[in-house]
């Protein structure tokens, strides 16, 4: 059985090694995007709940609530939120003096947007897919959450993700340098960057948020603004230290704050 292990390990660690690589190429924006991300526009009107409770520092309780253990809550879908505000804001249009469309209307568009490649560029506003009767992501999904919640995706897929495989090789600290630049450099053209916040082999935190300004940029740390798929009312902190060459994530009801590694996703197949 040991060795059965080995050769298993011997197969997955090239291919994720080449997988850590091919998702480290980075393409830059070719053009300016006509609109930057809105946290007021362009959140989703609902928050993905957690499975656990927590306390006061972010620990997970060792209990769950009980209305969780029922599953009576939308849990599970941080990669699919996060994903899911960036298509909207690449690829769809809002239209508030159109009529509105049933449930089963809306149901039908929002599966059809979220079946396009988030890495694909921004859609010209003929070629976006309309939804009448709202303003914005947040107005139309605050309104209609159930249809959103059960058309959008569903959570399972994403710890099946090919991509995730480079997760077990820590990024060197050149590497977070790297990105920091990389999310700048996408910021400075209007575009958000979806990121993978891990501690892996700690597992404290393991979630996907949605990076969409720099606050701001100092000598010794650099601030950005998050969109947090877990709490669609007030947007979160992210900074990097300039010196150690590492992020830090605020602390939340969920996490306790603190250092961690950040990876980019849905920038291509490979992420």
């Amino acid at each position: 059985m040991l060795n059965s292990f080995k050769t298993i390990a011997l197969k997955i660690l090239p291919l994720g090694a080449l997988l850590l690589t091919i998702g480290c190429v980075h393409t830059p924006p070719e053009r300016i995007s006509e609109r930057r991300f809105d946290f007021q526009r362009d959140a989703f009107g609902f928050s993905n709940e957690t499975v656990w409770t927590y306390d006061e520092n972010g620990n997970p309780s060792t209990q769950r609530e009980s209305s969780k253990i029922q599953g009576e809550h939308y849990s599970r879908r941080c990669f699919v939120v996060s994903r899911g505000a960036v298509q909207f804001w690449k690829f769809a249009r809002f239209e508030p003096a159109a009529e509105k469309l049933s449930d089963r209307a809306l149901a039908e568009r929002i599966r059809e947007l979220a079946r396009i490649d988030v890495w694909k560029a921004p859609f010209p506003k003929e070629k976006r897919i309309v939804f009448p009767g709202y303003s914005s992501l947040r107005s139309i999904s605050s309104a209609h959450p159930k249809v959103f919640q059960a058309n959008m995706g569903l959570g399972w897929p994403v710890y099946c993700r090919v991509a995730n495989m480079p997760m077990i090789f820590p990024p060197t600290r050149s590497g977070q340098a790297d990105l920091f630049q990389q999310i700048v450099t996408d910021l400075n053209f209007g575009y958000p960057t979806i990121a993978w916040l891990v501690d892996f082999p700690k597992l404290k935190i393991n979630h996907a948020v949605t990076i969409y300004a720099l606050e701001k940029n100092e000598k010794n740390k650099a601030t950005f603004l998050v969109y947090d798929p877990n709490d669609h009312l007030t947007p979160k902190r992210l900074s990097f230290d300039h010196a150690k060459r590492t992020f830090s994530f605020q602390k939340t009801f969920y996490y306790k704050g603190g250092e961690l590694d950040l990876r980019p996703l849905y920038r291509s197949p490979f992420q």
